[in-house]
């Protein structure tokens, strides 16, 4: 239905209901820009989370085995 079939069939009102249609339409639109863009951002940000996570992980790991080491040579050091 075109601006000219509203105008066409109902005149003026016609118009306005062609324009209240047209707002409705764009305003779902960017509704759904929004909420992809939401939903992208969203999706980012938990990849850079795990990605974070995983590094400090493997921080808390590698720091971890060091300690292991250093009591292992002090439990050798004070049975000598």
């Amino acid at each position: 239905m075109s601006l000219e079939w509203w105008v066409e069939s109902f005149g003026t009102v016609g118009l306005m209901l062609a324009a209240m249609v047209y707002d409705r339409r764009r305003l779902i639109e960017d509704l759904q820009r929004r909420d992809q863009r939401i939903e992208d951002l969203t999706e980012r940000l938990i990849e850079r989370s795990q990605h974070a996570l995983d590094e400090q992980i493997r921080r808390e790991e590698k720091t971890i085995a060091h300690l292991e080491t250093l009591s292992s040579a002090i439990r050798q050091g004070v049975r000598q």
